[in-house]
């Protein structure tokens, strides 16, 4: 029985895992399009600053957003609540913002980046 539930429990971890991998590889792509959309409708010299953080939004507002678009690809990414914030776990939020960064240092000057 034991047996049972431990393989039961890390085969419910690995599909969350590789769940999360697909979300993670699909935003990165969708992120790759935000930018080169953004930088090349707005000339690189008339950017001040950017500013960029992780996806956060009260629950209850996620709640109804989620009941509105329930195909909406952002939902699908591995989020989770914390404190009333329902927000991106801390490892795929520590990897999108390195990805995100990463991305923006090819088009804008390190000291005009600012993630919060």
């Amino acid at each position: 029985m034991t047996t049972v539930l431990l393989s039961t429990f890390a085969l419910r971890r690995l599909t969350e895992q590789a769940r999360a991998q697909e979300g993670l590889a699909e935003s990165e792509e969708l992120y790759r399009e935000l930018f080169e959309r953004v930088f090349t409708s707005i000339p690189g010299d008339s950017i001040h600053s950017v500013g960029f953080g992780a996806f956060r939004l009260p629950r209850d507002y996620s709640t109804r957003m989620a009941r509105l678009y329930p195909e909406e690809r952002l939902f699908a990414s591995p989020l989770e609540e914390r404190s009333g914030i329902v927000s991106y776990t801390p490892a795929v939020e520590e990897e999108v913002i390195g990805f995100c960064r990463e991305n923006l240092r090819e088009r804008v000057p390190e000291g005009r980046l600012f993630a919060y």
